[in-house]
């Protein structure tokens, strides 16, 4: 009979665990194995089992010989390692044997929990704003301004993969980085007359959460990473060279620890490497395969390869599109600036973008972008996503600092009303002098549709429907 249980506890809690293990074995359970966040329990008939959770000394996880001279030192007072891990000898009993406490020295244990748990905590910290800044310097790199990127990051989060895991991973590491700074005050603050306490189980329990959190945080990183450089192929080139990196740090970490003495840290690091280099090869080989998504003109220069632009552009008669030559304006290569075509695969559903701009008596775009989604909640979802970067659009792009080539790029300011069409289950409408917008769903498709012209004609509803229904 076996049971799992999450443990992914902290350094600081080493006593707390150590009398969680032997309470565990008091009551028939014994620890057989610990992944990465769970941990393996079997049932043991043994009345003599007791656990010693050790600190490793940090000025020794570098030093194989060093490190094997302590753990057979170990084993010759009854004591068998069963693994190591964030930092922490796990010692259970040899059966027979009632062996003396491993460590006897209550001055060199304080000075590896000072060593290592303030080094720890400072390093986690450290890590997390080290990540903030790196996607504050990829904000600034690519659009230059803050409060807008991460404004479209909120409301188009729903269209790129990293955007999604970028909003999951970084409230994550926030309660990670604020709850082990309140911990580590929490503990130097009992610590403080230099005898290690026993920390409550409940903060045990919530450092083992938050620590579990903080390692959720860095898996929705790199899937949100993975799926992007794979499906959409739009991150910038450096930002491949990130999990290679990352993967390499950790194989090498792997290949430090003795693999006889610590087989399972050695396996779970070394899994976590792969595991990150898995990530790095989809994406490398997803922007091979398909860059910048199917279709897409991002590669194309309009201008001067206009002809292998309208090759693309010709997919578009079978996808559920609104086009401008359907709403009486007829691409021409003396006139078309600019153009952008995509169908791609995102969090809400497969998705299709046609965009392009007109340089005649003034600048018109024609743009519209459909999201077909699997369920009926993403597509309400994305309709009110839709909506909201509308909304925040038009209440934005006239504050001082906006970036001229962001305003000159933005979708129509309009304001949105809720309109009735007998084909379509829901609808919202806005116009001004120079553009319309309509926001249409039917079904589980949803599609905004932005144009120079008004586009609640008679003639041009009938137009909009043919091309959305089919």
């Amino acid at each position: 009979m076996r049971k799992y249980t999450l443990f992914h506890f902290s350094t600081g809690d080493f006593k707390a665990v150590e009398c969680y293990l032997n309470q565990q074995a008091e009551t028939g359970w014994e620890l057989e194995k610990v992944g990465l966040f769970l941990a393996r329990w079997k049932r043991t008939e043994r009345s003599d089992l007791r656990w010693c959770v050790d600190l490793a000394n940090p000025k020794e996880n570098n030093d194989r010989e060093a490190r094997k001279d302590y753990v057979d030192f170990c084993a010759q007072g009854g004591w068998e390692l069963l693994t190591l891990r964030n930092n922490m000898y796990f010692f259970k009993s040899v059966s027979g044997v009632n062996p003396p406490p491993v460590q006897t020295d209550p001055e060199l244990e304080r000075k590896n929990y000072n060593k290592y748990y303030v080094r720890s905590t400072i390093l986690s910290v450290v890590y997390v704003l080290v990540m903030l800044a790196f996607y504050t310097f990829l904000i600034l790199t690519t659009n230059g301004d803050m409060d807008y990127a991460i404004q479209s990051t909120k409301q188009e989060w729903h269209i790129h993969w990293f955007a999604v895991g970028i909003m999951l991973a970084l409230p994550l590491w926030s309660v990670w980085a604020v709850w082990r700074l309140a911990d580590f005050v929490r503990a130097m603050v009992s610590n403080r007359g230099g005898v290690i306490g026993v920390p409550p189980r409940w903060v045990m329990w919530a450092n083992c959460v938050v620590s579990a959190l903080g390692g959720l945080g860095v898996l929705f990183f790199l899937l949100g990473l993975g799926l992007e450089g794979v499906i959409q192929a739009e991150l910038q080139p450096s930002l491949y060279v990130l999990p290679a990196v990352w993967a390499a740090a950790v194989l090498f970490r792997a290949f430090t620890y003795d693999f006889e003495l610590y087989k399972g840290e050695v396996k779970v690091t070394r899994n976590m490497g792969l595991f990150v280099l898995a990530v790095f090869v989809v994406m490398i080989v997803g922007r091979v395969a398909a860059p910048y998504g199917e279709w897409s003109t991002d590669t194309f220069d309009v201008v001067r390869d206009y002809d292998g632009a309208m090759e693309q552009y010709a997919l578009l008669e079978d996808v559920p599109v609104v086009r401008g030559e359907d709403l009486g304006i007829p691409l021409d290569s003396g006139k078309i600036d600019y153009m952008d075509l995509a169908r791609e695969y995102t969090p809400m559903g497969e998705r299709w973008e046609v965009e392009h701009t007109r340089w005649d008596s003034g600048l018109s775009t024609i743009g519209c972008e459909t999201f077909d989604c699997p369920f009926l909640w993403q597509a309400e979802l994305t309709e009110g996503q839709m909506l909201r970067e509308i909304e925040w659009w038009s209440d934005s792009l006239n504050r001082e600092g906006m970036a001229s080539y962001i305003i000159l790029t933005a979708p129509p300011q309009v304001e949105m009303d809720k309109v009735t069409l007998d084909w379509a289950d829901s609808a919202w409408y806005g116009e001004n002098e120079t553009a319309s917008v309509l926001v249409v769903r039917i079904g589980h498709q949803v599609t905004r549709l932005s144009a120079p012209q008004p586009l609640m004609t008679e003639e041009l509803l009938s137009v909009i429907q043919a091309r959305l229904c089919g």
